[in-house]
Order: structure tokens, then sequence, then C-alpha cells
């Protein structure tokens, strides 16, 4: 069982200073400079510990172990996996040819393969998305939801989690059966000539009569708008959800009703269950897709990002003996600065 202690407290109250404490401590106590590993997320950041460490040695009257401070694993946790596998490279099956990219350019080719997964998918999905309102139409507060925007997330949180395609597939499987639980069974007639037609007799009564409220009048111009749309084939599901919540005068409810009854029968549709199922396996797919063509960019050029080395290493702590016993016998303290930016990959990492 390991040894795990948390510092836990608020911004700027001193958690790094107690860190670099509690390691001058271990290392006045015998641990030697070389037997640290001490992680925090920025270059700067890490400079800063290290030297903090160094002062505090030196305060100590510690002149050797200060200067030996250096030989110790103080640094982001990708340039100490860089230096691990730099040392360990056949025990992690790496060619030294393989070159390591800067974060901006592995973001940039990641980028670059999300958008050629998009572009491959965005016709198939484009009718769907239109109507489910995820096209990213619009602008400010009125501007749409984008699906491609959930590929982005998706496939970046895939790739920083290890989740491999397969899994993926089953996230999607297990999406749709979720959200397909909370419809009602299709419909067998066709619910849109149904509500065209009711629309129309419901316009065309509402235009025949005096109406004296402006709560009918609005009703009366949301349905004409509406009934455009539905001549144009351009309507959204939420033009459905509209009619079905419709609320004129009392004199007029009447007349609207038969609208809005057949409106409210929106989760029977056929085709807004398939737009919603096109849109989630679609999406599942096209961050696959972008993953997938990401890994090929990076095995055609011999180049491996930060999640590869943290990979690498992870693999060494679980499944190489010999890694482990000479690491086990190497590191005896190992300290996270910034613990709450650990990614999942990292912190399995810390916990090996």
């Amino acid at each position: 069982m390991k040894n795990i202690e948390l510092i836990n407290a608020s911004a700027g109250s001193g958690k790094t200073f107690s860190l670099t404490q509690r390691i001058a401590e271990a290392l006045k106590s015998g641990i030697e400079p070389e037997e640290l590993m001490a992680t925090t997320f920025t270059n700067k950041a890490a400079d800063e510990l290290r030297e903090r460490i160094r002062v505090e040695l030196l305060k100590n009257k510690q002149v050797e172990e200060a200067g030996r401070i250096y030989d110790g694993f103080i640094g982001t946790v990708n340039s100490i996996c860089a230096r691990l596998l730099t040392e360990y490279a056949l025990d992690a099956g790496m060619s030294p040819a393989i070159e390591v990219m800067p974060e901006n350019d592995s973001e940039q080719i990641f980028n670059i393969a999300i958008d050629s997964a998009i572009e491959q998918y965005a016709g198939s999905m484009e009718a769907a998305a239109r109507r489910l309102e995820l096209d990213g139409r619009g602008a400010g507060f009125s501007k749409n939801d984008d699906w491609r925007d959930h590929v982005k997330k998706i496939a970046d949180l895939a790739r920083s989690n290890l989740i491999l395609p397969g899994t993926l597939r089953e996230c999607a499987a297990h999406s749709w059966e979720s959200i397909q639980a909370l419809f009602d069974p299709p419909a067998a007639n066709n619910l849109d000539e149904e509500l065209l037609e009711a629309i129309t007799l419901a316009v065309n009564h509402l235009e025949s009569i005096d109406i004296t409220t402006k709560k009918s009048r609005d009703v009366l111009k949301d349905i004409k708008n509406i009934k455009g749309r539905f001549d144009r084939k351009d309507y959204t599901w939420s033009d459905w959800v509209l009619l079905a919540k419709l609320d004129p005068a009392k004199g007029e409810r009447e007349i609207v009703e038969p609208v809005s009854a057949v409106a409210d029968r929106i989760l029977c549709h056929p085709q807004l269950q398939e737009d919603v199922r096109q849109i989630i396996e679609g999406v599942f797919e096209c961050a696959i897709g972008a993953l997938e063509g990401y890994e090929a960019f990076k095995r055609e050029h011999a180049l491996m990002d930060f999640t590869d080395q943290e990979t690498k290493v992870l693999d060494l702590c679980r499944y190489n003996t010999a890694f482990t016993d000479s690491m086990g016998e190497r590191i005896k303290l190992v300290t996270v600065d910034e613990f709450q930016d650990t990614s999942p990959i990292q912190l399995a990492l810390f916990l090996a």
C-alpha cells in the first residue's frame, strides 16, 4: 500500500511552499536528490520548484545535496517521461528515430485530422443537424450549437484518456439506447402531412375571422412562419415544440388545438428518432476517424506526441517488471504540484 499524502488548500495559501518544505525534510532525513521525482505542469513552475528546493537545501547547509538536485527527476510530467523513455528505450520497444512533436505542432496536426474527418461526414449529417439545430447557424446568443464542436470534444477526450475506437463505438451505442428509451413508439402514419393539414386549416380559419387579441395575432404569425418553413421543407424540431405549446386567447383555442395535438406527438416521429440516432453515431464515428487519421500521420512520419510519451511510460509501469523493479529501487519519493490539473493517464502513472 502506497503512503499517499494530499495537501488540499485554496490558491495562494502556500501549497507549493509546504511541498518544498516536505521535500527538503525528506532530503535531510536521508533520501538522495537522485531518488526524488517531483512533477508540476509547466517548465517555468518546474524551474521555480527546483530552485526553491535548492535554496532550502542551502539554508540547511546541505551544499552537496543542493548541487545534486539537478540529478533528480524534477520537471513537467512530459519532460520526466521523455527522460525515462530515453533511458529505457529498448524496454519500451521504441525506435530511436521517433521524434516527439512540440505541443503546438501536435495540436495543429490533430485539428487537421479532425477537420478532415468532419469534411468526410458533413454531407451526410447536414439535414439532420439542421432539423436539430446543431448546424452552428446564427450568431451571438442566437447561434445554434454545432455538432462539429462535439466531435472535437469527444476526439480530444478520447485521445487524452486512452479511449480506443471500439470503446467509442460502444459509447455511441449506449448513448443512443439511453435516448431511444425516452421516445414513444414510431408512428405508422405520416405526421408531417397531418401537421401541415392541421396548420393549413388553422391559418385559413384564423384569417377568416376578426382576431381581437394580440395573443392570438402572435399565434397566427407563428403558425404562418412555420407553415412557410414546412412548405420549403426547412422546418426544425423546435418548430414542432413551439406548435405543441401554442397558447392563443380563449376564443381561438378550439381552432388551434388540432395543430398542437399533432405537434405534441413529436416523440413518436420516426424522422426525429432517425435524426437523433444519425447525429449521435455520426459524431462518434467522425471522432474515431479523426483519431485514426492522426495516428496514421504519426506512424507515417515516425512521430509521437506528449500523450504517447505518457502512454509508453504507463505501459512500462504496467507490463515491464524490469522497469518497475528498477524504478522502485531508484525513486523513494514522488510529489505532484498542481494535482488538480492531472489527467487520467497521469493519475494512472502516479499511482503505478
